[in-house]
């Protein structure tokens, strides 16, 4: 879904940036409030960077493919 041609390479990037800002806020509220284990927060915020990552990663490479063309 997200490799089709009429996704726009900055949307990409500003779900990766707002997902970044998600994990560390909700990893220090977390931990701040001890609501959660420290295994499940380590997981929620690890989840949350690992589609931050990727979704930065997808948005810079189709930002350069575009370049290109």
């Amino acid at each position: 879904m997200l490799l089709r041609k009429n996704v726009h390479p900055r949307t990409l990037i500003f779900i990766g940036m707002l997902a970044l800002a998600i994990g560390n806020t909700a990893g220090l509220i977390l931990e701040r409030r001890h609501l959660l284990s420290e295994d499940v927060v380590d997981g929620v915020r690890g989840v949350l960077m690992g589609i931050a990552i990727a979704t930065l990663l997808l948005g810079v490479w189709l930002q350069g493919r575009r370049g290109r063309r």
